[in-house]
């Protein structure tokens, strides 16, 4: 979700606006106060239709960050923006949630607030440790050769994302580990995958259609499975990041999104530039709580009229995705750019110390490693 990838072209940036709105549609339904269940009922079937959506979305963003940050040097400068981003929501949402005495304000909420490198947000938490990674997995992309690269991808995969599908809630993974399996995948797309010629573009179609017919299938057997055997839980299972079905879509999107052909847009990409505060503010706990459950009152609307509960929805996920936006952008222009100014030239400094330790530690490794096979 980080804004930090420069050089992007505007249809990625317009995905990346999509899935954040996806993720917005998903929260209105798991944090609105009626878990997501197999009633089949026209207003669940209605949000089932359109709030699958989030996980998959999380697995596109990390895919999106691995084919562009695999071809880049590791910026300890969009490193250091990411954390003081993080810390800025976390800290000032903090604040709020203790103005209102939130009974959400924990001793480990106000730790995970704090702390440099962790957050209440868990997406945020698992992403500052990917970034940090991203020298080492870098590494790994360019130093392994490409069958044992793909093999490891592969691995990682079977392990990751097929075994949960089939076992069922059985073997969940630490999300780190899935992450970076992503990761890799993105950046061996990126140097070993023609993504823009006819065929991968027709296969990016047929992936994204076939996976979308699997998901909403899967959906509909589990309703139809959990009122005859009387279960009311795991309606989004197979659209969960680790779902194999979610990864197909997640590959889909992004093959369909690099080949769309659109002019470059200052507007797509100033949303854009956002998103991740999106997904930071609307997500935090003491936010979530505030907006789902006192201020829209999704329950309310669930129970009521599917006309009135269309309307309600719409403008939910449309309000809370334009409120964040422009609180972000005020963040950026009013915080951000005068405090990186200021802070700049420290962390190039600092920068410049840790790559020649880096390069250094890389340099000895390999000189151990040739002596090894010698």
């Amino acid at each position: 979700m980080n804004q930090q990838l420069s050089n992007r072209t505007s249809n990625i940036e317009l995905l990346r606006i999509i899935l954040i709105i996806m993720i917005i549609a998903h929260h209105y339904y798991v944090h609105g106060n009626v878990q997501p269940n197999t009633n089949i009922t026209p207003n669940n079937i209605l949000l089932q239709t359109f709030c699958f959506g989030g996980k998959i979305a999380v697995d596109v963003f990390v895919l999106i960050s691995g084919y562009y940050l695999s071809a880049k040097t590791f910026s300890l400068k969009k490193f250091v923006k990411i954390v003081l981003q993080i810390k800025f929501y976390d800290i000032s949402i903090l604040l709020l949630g203790i103005c209102l005495n939130s009974s959400l304000v924990t001793n480990k909420f106000i730790f995970l607030s704090l702390f440099p490198f962790s957050s209440v947000n868990w997406f945020a938490s698992v992403y500052i440790v990917l970034f940090a990674l991203v020298p080492i997995l870098n590494f790994v992309l360019d130093k392994l050769e490409k069958s044992i690269l793909l093999k490891g991808i592969l691995t990682g995969i079977v392990l990751w994302f097929i075994l949960p599908s089939l076992l069922y809630y059985q073997f969940q993974s630490n999300e780190l580990l899935v992450f970076v399996v992503l990761y890799l995948m993105g950046g061996y797309m990126r140097f070993y995958c023609n993504i823009n010629n006819k065929t991968v573009k027709s296969w990016g179609k047929k992936i994204l259609l076939i996976s979308l017919v699997m998901i909403y299938a899967s959906i509909l057997l589990i309703d139809i499975v959990g009122n005859i055997m009387n279960f009311n839980k795991g309606i989004f299972y197979y659209t969960g990041y680790q779902s194999i079905l979610a990864l197909f879509m997640a590959v889909g999107l992004f093959l369909v999104f690099k080949n769309i052909k659109i002019s470059d847009s200052r507007i797509i990409n100033m949303v854009a530039s956002s998103v991740f505060g999106i997904y930071l503010i609307h997500d935090n706990p003491i936010i979530s709580k505030i907006v789902w459950l006192e201020l829209l009152n999704n329950e309310v609307f669930y129970y009521g009229s599917t006309s009135k509960l269309i309307i309600h929805f719409t403008i939910s996920v449309v309000s809370v995705f334009v409120i964040c936006c422009l609180i972000d952008i005020l963040r950026l222009y009013i915080i951000d750019k005068p405090l990186m100014g200021n802070f700049s030239k420290f962390v190039d400094i600092l920068e410049r110390i840790l790559k020649q330790k880096f390069n250094n530690t890389i340099y000895k490794f390999l000189k151990n490693m040739e002596r090894f096979r010698k």
